[in-house]
Parts: structure tokens; sequence; C-alpha cells
């Protein structure tokens, strides 16, 4: 993920880098990019270093593929309307 602005951020949600040595404020600036990406409605703040494996796969999958899925495809669609 690149750098990142406020406007990049939906309102009210807060992504959490992992704390590190301000040598690597980069890399913590990339987590929280990464933490921001599982935050929602219902967990608008989400802590990098809570991730586990998570972290890994935002950096693996894009959200592209994500949305091509099926899965995803069915619930986006209207209740009732066939594939």
């Amino acid at each position: 993920m690149d750098a990142l602005s406020t406007s990049d951020a939906p309102d009210g949600r807060l992504g959490v880098g992992p704390l590190l040595p301000a040598i690597d404020a980069a890399k913590s600036w990339h987590g929280a990019g990464t933490a921001l990406r599982y935050t929602s409605d219902g967990e608008p703040v989400v802590w990098w270093d809570r991730l586990g494996g998570l972290a890994l796969m935002a950096g693996q999958v894009d959200a592209g593929d994500i949305a091509a899925l099926p899965d995803v495809l069915a619930l986006d669609r209207p209740a009732g309307e066939q594939a």
C-alpha cells in the first residue's frame, strides 16, 4: 500500500500500525494501512499487531480478486435475484 492521506480513511476509522523504532516508521505506516483495510462500522479501529495471519493475507490478495469471488458476488445481489 502506498502512502495514505486522511481522505483515504473512511470517517471514524483507524488502522494502527505496529510499534517500531522511528527508523522503521514507513513499515509501521504500511501496517496501519493494512489494518485500515480490516475496519468496519462495527469495528472502526483495528491494530495491525492483532491481525495475525490476516495481515499476511491482506498483502497477498487484491481487493478486485475478492470482489470477483462467487460468494461475494452473491452477497451483492438483492434477495431473490438469481445469478
